[in-house]
């Protein structure tokens, strides 16, 4: 009835250190630290999910208010969010939404961190890990949604670094930021889908909520009281000491720059090339951790000894065992799919019925008449010298038999799990409590002495004591605090730029139009002598600004090269008066040039100057 991890150790001095050292102990041992100095609500790495769920409610609670008097359009609502900050609930609902959206982020990513540390994102795990990389993916993207509904610089800069982006990998039809080069390109219908994406993406997002928490039994949906009372306080006070500003409407003509870029939802702006696809292979990687084929070894029922009593169904954390019909009595049975290996059905067998890796000999129990310090492997407790230690994956696999073999001896029990929240296995410190002060089911034996260790006594009495939720109250703070942080400053590359735009149809190198026969079998309005087939030429397009020249090749588009010919490019420039020409050619033999035009461009600092060819259906366009 033993796995290799269940360890027994001779008496022995010092910090006992865990089986397997690294990530997941340092984490272990991190949370125990603020559980030993705030309680368990100052565990924040345990209620990391659940204050994102207080983050979203703070979020969906001031959404609502900003949707009723939200209007749609890019001038239309700038002009909403303006008259919101003018008012003083407005304001507040404003910067509350926009700190607790912060928030959620903080959260999610001390979530990811601690599943990434402890190893839980393979086996069982699998599902929670893939599901929670998604719902962070959609609160960035609902995220950048809301900048872009306001239309100010800020999102204005984040939608045109974004199509620049976009355009670079050259997936599309024609540059995105064709569309944001004139005042009034982007019609209010868009914003309306903007807004539709960013109401109803959530929606996906509770989908994949419900999936992230299916294996779990018990899920902890909301934190202590005690946390959730100084998270909202928290994003509320600084919302009124600290309203979010509001920025310049979107101009096109200007080069938007000067404002903090959100650390969370617009750091690609802040990220060089590079970076970024440095970070995305990153996400691809997280993505790919679960296919490493380590799983925990699953706990198997002896039928045989089952009475179908449901002890271990009420206790495992992670719902991998039930009861199924065998005969006159129900089977406990163990789902290999669901099960983490963390033994806890093991401590809750009354009978010694359930096993991990039974193909292996038990560990004998410490004949010493010293105590005994009963632990987990990712746990790091001081041991006195004459105590041996027994290490299980949790506390909570102790099983009963053992302990009544223990009580017999007179030996003593010294209880040293990982924490109370900090428990890897959400409730194993929690069922072993139960179990040695009889108010759970296998009750431990009355005659055994049991001695709760430091990582169970300190938060225990620091959750009662005043000075314990304080010194909470004041962790939880500075675990907020990110939420606040308005980010670096954003500064365009250059103080002024030239935008060089082009949007046309080539001429056709060739052409094939409907033949009289093909013409016969059309109604008479489809008739039209206009090519139905062909090849249109590749234009080449020169800009010489000072002296320098810039040149580009642009294609015709659509599979068979007869679609229109669409480019877009910037040149940075210093402000002051600039010699520009600009010449559009078709390469083809005999075309004549489509625009050829030389001048004089006076640019301002921060202006941005445009010069393009078909715009709007027009020839050249000089702005």
């Amino acid at each position: 009835m033993a796995h290799e991890r269940y360890q027994t150790f001779g008496p022995g001095g010092g910090r006992l250190r865990p089986g397997r050292p690294g990530p997941a102990a340092v984490w272990v041992r991190l949370e125990s630290l603020l559980e030993g100095a705030g309680g368990v609500a100052a565990n924040v790495g345990a209620w990391s999910g659940a204050l994102a769920v207080v983050c979203f409610i703070l979020i969906l609670v001031s959404g609502v208010y900003l949707f009723l008097f939200y209007q749609v359009g890019a001038e239309a609502g700038y002009r909403s969010v303006q008259a919101l900050s003018g008012e003083p609930v407005g304001a507040v609902m404003r910067a509350v939404h926009r700190y607790a959206s912060r928030g959620l982020v903080v959260f999610a990513l001390i979530h990811l961190a601690r599943y990434l540390l402890t190893g839980r994102f393979r086996g069982p795990w699998w599902i929670p890990w893939l599901t929670g990389l998604v719902l962070l993916l959609i609160a960035w993207f609902v995220g950048l949604t809301g900048y872009l509904l306001v239309w100010d610089v800020a999102g204005f800069a984040a939608a045109r670094v974004l199509a620049a982006g976009l355009d670079r990998l050259g997936i599309l039809g024609q540059p995105l930021m064709l569309s944001l080069i004139e005042a009034g390109a982007l019609r209010d219908n868009i914003f309306l889908i903007v807004l539709y994406v960013h109401i109803t993406v959530p929606v996906l997002g509770a989908f994949f909520g419900w999936l992230h928490l299916a294996r779990v039994a018990r899920p902890r949906l909301l934190p202590p009281l005690l946390a959730t009372v100084v998270t909202t306080a928290f994003y509320v006070g600084l919302s009124i000491l600290r309203p979010v500003p509001l920025l310049e409407p979107a101009d096109p003509a200007r080069l938007a720059g000067g404002f903090p870029v959100d650390p969370f939802y617009l750091t690609y702006m802040a990220l060089p090339g590079l970076a970024g696809w440095a970070v995305a292979a990153v996400a691809a990687g997280f993505a790919t951790l679960p296919l490493i084929r380590r799983r925990p070894p699953a706990a198997r029922v002896d039928p045989t000894r089952c009475t179908g009593c449901g002890f271990c169904v009420a206790d495992c954390p992670y719902g991998a065992v039930r009861l199924q019909p065998a005969g006159h009595r129900p089977v406990a049975v163990v789902d290999p799919a669901r099960c983490v290996g963390c033994g806890v059905c093991l401590g809750a067998c009354p009978l010694d019925g359930i096993e991990l890796d039974p193909a292996r000999e038990a560990a004998a129990l410490p004949a010493g008449p010293g105590p005994v310090v009963v632990t987990c492997e990712n746990a790091a407790v001081q041991v006195p010298t004459e105590a041996a230690v027994i290490r299980l994956p949790c506390v909570a696999a102790l099983p009963v038999s053992a302990v009544r073999q223990l009580a017999r001896r007179g030996v003593e029990i010294r209880l040293a799990p990982c924490g109370l929240s900090a428990c890897l296995y959400r409730e194993g410190s929690t069922w072993v409590l139960g179990r040695a002060g009889r108010r759970r089911y296998p009750y431990w034996p009355r005659r055994a002495t049991v001695i709760p260790g430091e990582t169970l006594k300190m938060p225990l009495s620091r959750s009662a004591s005043l000075r314990g939720r304080a010194v909470a109250a004041v962790i939880l703070a500075v675990s907020l605090l990110p939420g606040g942080w308005d980010g670096p400053y954003w500064q365009p590359p250059g103080e002024a730029v030239l935008q060089v735009a082009v949007r046309t149809e080539a001429p056709f190198i060739w052409s094939r139009g409907l033949t009289e026969e093909e013409k016969s079998r059309l109604l008479p309005h489809m008739r039209a002598d206009v090519p139905v087939a062909g090849e249109r030429a590749d234009l080449r397009l020169r800009v010489t600004v000072d002296g320098v020249p810039h040149e580009w090749v642009i294609r015709p588009g659509g599979i068979r090269r007869n679609g229109p010919s669409s480019f877009f490019a910037e040149v940075y420039l210093s402000p002051g008066a600039h010699q520009v020409s600009f010449s559009l050619t078709p390469l083809a033999a005999g075309a004549p040039p489509l625009a050829d035009w030389e001048g004089t461009l006076e640019v301002g600092r921060g202006e941005a100057r445009l010069i393009g060819y078909g715009l709007g259906g027009t020839g050249l366009t000089l702005r």
